[in-house]
């Protein structure tokens, strides 16, 4: 019900208590015109009354003497001058004592009904109480009417200029008493919050209220600043503990996968050293092995220490499809089934990214155990959605929180770097990584990927 009316009113305050202002302007005015009007409407009609009572007292025995008399030509010279001379009279009609028709001023010859509102009806009669006819004076109620009309535009035309500068006042008024609540509104409108604490210019007339208010924003604007600064330096001191952990673990996780091929090389030149320096071929086997294993760990700190550079090209689900079922069926050996669900689709993307991704991921499920996984595939606009779900032993509570954490692992063999890596890839993606903890068997990753356009 309301609806309709709440969208004719103004957004701003200074506005609606100018169209309230306004409205009140024009309702008082219409107010007072109708009442004029209906008072001017009474005013004329017991004007016409008194006025035909005094006719009717001025010519009562003249009409008396000429009903007597049967001089109908006298009572039509005076009906018919009365009409003629007084505007408020359309006709007089006189009437006999049995109520029938003797003449009138317009000769219309027909007797109206007596008892409608603008006939005026006076008996005639002699001293002794006989009665000798009737007089009917027919207000003219169109002459009423234009009179009231001319009166009613007088005031009109008089009242409006009135209205017009009594509005013009009060929108003047308005503006003024309204300007301190524009000036708040337009500086926390324009605030920045590089400008805190925000202080207000008000004028000296500002109403108390409108000062405690400003007060109370440049208050809370204060603690804002505060509270920002305060923020700002601790996330500093947390981005500072983190930087330096992150670095720690990274550097404990490097030392620990180049300790213990270390260690074995030192433990091959010692044995060496101990046995005439005579090298058997197995010897060569190890340390050709731990030194390979020294370069792969360097290998893949570098690679997440280094940018990631994309390569975007063209391509759509089924080629991302047939990527990764060859590389299940010849690297792992038909040893982990996948599957894939959802229409398939075009997208811009890095395949070489993708398919590193997603091997990753298949290698992981395998080595928890898993024997099948599962792609969801969907987009929704320039986003792709992707799904990868497996049946292995899952990823316990403890863990889930650090998985991504570079050098973390918790098989007995490898680096910890490869979900690092994973997320870092996807992240150049333009997409995000995140596991599902609320799955109940298997691990879960809910994978985004932007459709690089």
């Amino acid at each position: 019900m309301w609806k309709p009316i709440n969208k004719l009113i103004p957004d701003s305050f200074h506005k609606r208590i100018l169209t309230m202002f306004i409205l009140f302007a024009i309702v008082t005015g219409a107010t007072t015109i109708t009442i004029q009007y209906f008072y001017d409407k009474q005013t004329f009609r017991g004007y016409a009354t008194e006025t035909i009572l005094n006719i009717h007292a001025s010519i009562e025995d003249r009409i008396k003497d000429s009903i007597l008399f049967d001089d109908i030509y006298t009572l039509f010279s005076v009906a018919e001058n009365i009409t003629s001379s007084v505007s408020l009279i359309r006709n007089i009609i006189i009437l006999d004592a049995n109520g029938d028709y003797i003449t009138d001023a317009l000769v219309s010859k027909k007797v109206p009904s007596l008892d409608i509102d603008n006939l005026e009806v006076y008996e005639i009669g002699l001293k002794n109480g006989k009665s000798l006819g009737k007089v009917a004076y027919l207000i003219d109620i169109d002459t009423i009417n234009k009179t009231l009309l001319t009166h009613s535009l007088t005031s009109i035309l008089f009242i409006t200029p009135f209205i017009g500068l009594f509005i013009f006042l009060g929108a003047t008024l308005i503006r003024y008493f309204t300007r301190p609540l524009k000036v708040i509104s337009s500086r926390l409108k324009n605030a920045d919050i590089n400008e805190l604490p925000i202080t207000f210019k008000l004028p000296e007339y500002t109403s108390i209220e409108l000062r405690k208010l400003a007060e109370r924003f440049t208050v809370m604007s204060t603690e804002l600043d505060n509270n920002i600064k305060t923020n700002i330096e601790h996330e500093k001191a947390l981005a500072k503990e983190e930087r330096l952990a992150a670095i720690g673990s990274m550097s404990a996780g490097l030392a620990h996968e180049l300790r213990n091929p270390a260690m074995s090389l030192q433990m091959m030149i010692h044995s060496i050293k101990s046995s005439e320096n005579k090298l058997e071929p197995e010897d060569m086997d190890v340390m050709s092995r731990e030194v390979a294993r020294i370069a792969s760990t360097v290998s893949e700190f570098l690679k997440i220490a280094k940018p990631i550079s994309i390569q975007p090209k063209q391509m759509d689900t089924e080629y991302l499809k047939e990527i990764l079922t060859d590389y299940t069926d010849r690297v792992m050996k038909g040893n982990i089934a996948i599957s894939y669900s959802g229409d398939d689709f075009k997208f811009i993307s890095d395949p070489l990214m993708l398919s590193n991704i997603f091997e990753n991921l298949i290698l992981n499920s395998y080595e928890a155990g898993a024997t099948s996984c599962s792609l969801e595939l969907g987009k929704t606009k320039d986003i792709v959605e992707i799904t990868f779900i497996d049946n292995g032993a899952g990823i316990n509570e403890e863990h889930t929180e650090k998985i991504f954490h570079p050098f973390y692992t918790t098989k007995s063999s490898g680096t910890g770097l490869g979900m690092s890596m994973c997320e870092k890839m996807i992240t150049a993606l333009g997409g995000s990584i995140r596991l599902d903890t609320g799955s109940s068997k298997g691990a879960k990753f809910l994978i985004t990927i932007k459709d690089i356009k």
